[in-house]
């Protein structure tokens, strides 16, 4: 559909469902540092995507090389590596709880010198060394590609992580603002519902960007403030409770000034709160 509407997209290619990642990993060619990030690096390719239904007949792959991911997992790789050999060298009941684990399942599998009656291996438990030095040549790598074969990969990784921004609004909105669940019925008030919640997000995403802290750190930090009514000798005003010298930094940085300790709820011309003697 996307293509039918002519538009421009990236999309990622999953390193674990598809062949032509193999194929784009596989390809000769030079790496290029990104220009703001050194950690990362580029190589393009141009190649058939085979395995989409209907298939464009070239399409413009970017691999995209993280240096400092890629340390950390051929690091990871090598630990879960050790550990099978180790359990391996065992053998007995450990050795077959390997083949179902979770993690270090993808790295074994069974020896093919013995095979059950319908021809599949059925001999123990032994180190797939294909799967490991797959997982070592998609270590730090990633995968996008676009129909736009004259696309600038840097711009396009940009396009892609996005995706991230957009992942994040609705986490927050699920974890932090708690949009649900909503007991409404009515369309107008389930609509009214999410607004609130979207608008509380925004002003969370405004407070973050001005004090330089996510909204979890600003809540934690002035959990503690509260603001009481009082009536005295008929005199009736608000007063907050004394903050700390951090909660009167982050009032700063913000370009606000600390509210007095007691005021009234009549406002000036000017704006502000009026504070009480």
């Amino acid at each position: 559909m996307l293509r039918a509407a002519d538009f421009d997209f990236v999309s990622s290619e999953g390193t674990a469902r598809t062949k032509v990642v193999d194929e784009v990993l596989s390809r000769p060619g030079r790496y290029q540092v990104h220009p703001e990030r050194p950690e990362v690096s580029f190589k393009c390719v141009y190649a058939v995507a085979g395995e989409e239904k209907p298939a464009p007949p070239v399409r413009f792959y970017i691999v995209r090389r993280n240096e400092h991911e890629e340390a950390f997992q051929l690091h990871t790789i090598a630990r879960h590596v050790a550990r099978i050999e180790a359990v391996l060298g065992k053998g007995g009941a450990e050795a077959e709880k390997l083949l179902h684990h979770s993690t270090l399942g993808r790295y074994v599998r069974r020896s093919a010198q013995t095979r059950d009656k319908d021809g599949k291996p059925a001999g123990p438990p032994i180190l797939d060394r294909e799967a490991v030095e797959r997982a070592r040549r998609r270590a730090g790598k990633s995968v996008i590609a676009t129909d736009k074969l004259d696309a600038n990969p840097v711009t396009e990784d940009a396009l892609y992580r996005r995706i991230s921004d957009l992942e994040r609004v609705f986490r927050e909105l699920k974890s932090t603002i708690e949009v649900g669940p909503i007991r409404h019925r009515r369309a107008e008030r389930i609509r009214a519902h999410v607004m609130i919640a979207v608008i509380a997000r925004n002003l969370g995403a405004w407070l973050s960007r001005k004090s330089g802290l996510t909204i979890e750190a600003l809540r934690r930090l002035f959990a503690n403030c509260r603001v009481q009514e009082v009536d005295l000798g008929g005199r009736r005003y608000w007063e907050r409770v004394e903050l700390e010298r951090a909660q009167e930094e982050v009032i700063a940085k913000m370009g606000y000034e600390v509210p007095p300790k007691r005021f009234t709820t009549q406002f000036p011309a000017s704006g502000h709160q009026t504070p009480v003697p």
